[in-house]
């Protein structure tokens, strides 16, 4: 069992203040803990506050819960961590909370504001208590949301690289379409440009007939008028 008689004042510049959404972030985990536990020990949530964690280091329990389960004189009551290391601390009934010894407990585990507490009666001096720390909560939802950030960035890459490769491939698509149109473009020309050719060798076939057909009127109106 520990010892906390030789624990210095804790410097009050340094308090730790949670703010409400850590705070209830870590009360409703307690809760959930607590409805996990075996129904047949008692068992209470308590929040830490600055009170409880500094200065005078003052832990008040839920009175109802005190008359109903706790001992009806002033007793040291033992508290047990998760690692089941034990320490006591002395249960005042007129005040219905603990006192000396409650100072050591809440240094050596380093409680802040803001943390949640689960009180479970193991024994009628024996308390198990279960720690929520309200700042490794909010260290869980800072990775939480770095993670899903994550997953946004790269869905939204993955997407970028879907866009990117359909340009790509609608590109593709459409250059052997423009290669087609090319080479139907160019076959009507050579077509047209044969056609063309033709029409103006027929045409000039046709003046060189013309003239040759003078020609030989000429000369037979030639012959007839020297005979």
């Amino acid at each position: 069992m520990r010892s906390y008689g030789s624990y210095r004042r804790r410097d009050l510049n340094n308090r730790i203040y949670a703010s409400d959404d850590l705070r209830e972030a870590a009360i409703d985990r307690a809760e959930q803990l607590q409805s996990s536990l075996e129904p047949g020990f008692p068992s209470f949530v308590k929040p830490m506050t600055q009170s409880h964690v500094t200065g005078g280091f003052w832990l008040g329990l839920p009175v109802q819960f005190c008359k109903d389960n706790l001992p009806k004189r002033d007793e040291y009551i033992i508290l047990e961590d998760e690692n089941g290391d034990t320490s006591e601390s002395k249960y005042l009934v007129e005040k219905t909370g603990l006192s000396a010894g409650w100072r050591g407990f809440a240094i050596d585990h380093k409680l802040v504001d803001g943390d949640a507490l689960v009180f479970q009666l193991v024994s009628p001096k024996e308390f198990k208590v279960y720690i929520i720390r309200a700042y490794e909560l909010g260290d869980n939802e800072d990775k939480e949301n770095e993670e899903v950030e994550l997953i946004e960035d790269n869905d939204n890459e993955d997407k970028e690289h879907k866009e990117e490769m359909n340009k790509v491939n609608k590109d593709l698509d459409v250059a052997p379409l423009d290669r087609r149109s090319s080479k139907r473009i160019k076959a009507k020309v050579e077509i047209n440009g044969d056609k063309e050719n033709k029409e103006e060798i027929n045409e000039d076939n046709k003046k060189d007939s013309d003239i040759t057909q003078l020609d030989r009127r000429s000369s037979k109106r030639i012959k007839a008028s020297r005979k």
